[in-house]
């Protein structure tokens, strides 16, 4: 099955939205990723109520990445989590923008700020996406995709530039064209 890499937008408060792309995304994860906006306590002490052990990863071949970022793996306590908490509650916070990832291959990941949702879909599951009103209506063409083995990852500067012409295109040129 061929799955291509498409983006959704209005996530931040449509929290029925967020729980039906995670309810999907789930059975597919086995972990989930955060990029860290804030270190200290508050930070802290939200990794320590998790019930998995943080596993700091380098820059990343993600959507979008700050300096550090923290991946954990999938447990029943984190899927609770992950479930009950709505898009904005992960905004602007220690650990935000997650991602569920299946071994090194994206299956979600998000951009909180700007209310995005990236998931790697099949036609079939984009239909039924859309069916339950999420239009992932943007396909992110050359988006960062694991490579076949003994190729590298396109430098981080095209990703960035790619990604950054993107959303020109699809968010701020519209935008300005609608007044």
């Amino acid at each position: 099955m061929s799955t291509r890499t498409w983006v959704a937008e209005g996530f931040l408060y449509e929290p029925d939205r967020w729980r039906h792309v995670v309810e999907w995304a789930l059975p597919l994860a086995d972990a989930v990723e955060f990029n860290v906006l804030f270190e200290g306590d508050e930070a802290d002490r939200l990794v320590e109520s998790f019930d998995a052990a943080p596993q700091p990863l380098p820059m990343a071949k993600r959507m979008y990445a700050h300096s550090q970022r923290l991946r954990f793996a999938l447990t029943d306590d984190l899927r609770r989590r992950l479930l009950s908490e709505p898009f904005i509650g992960w905004y602007n916070e220690p650990l935000e923008d997650p991602s569920l990832w299946a071994g090194d291959r994206p299956v979600v990941e998000t951009i909180t700020h700007e209310g995005y949702v990236y998931a790697r879909l099949s036609d079939a599951e984009r239909q039924a996406m859309l069916e339950a009103g999420i239009d992932f209506q943007y396909e992110v063409a050359g988006a960062v995709e694991p490579a076949a083995a003994g190729r590298r990852w396109a430098p981080a500067f095209l990703r960035w530039f790619g990604l950054g012409v993107y959303v020109v295109l699809t968010t701020v040129l519209p935008s300005a064209l609608r007044g």
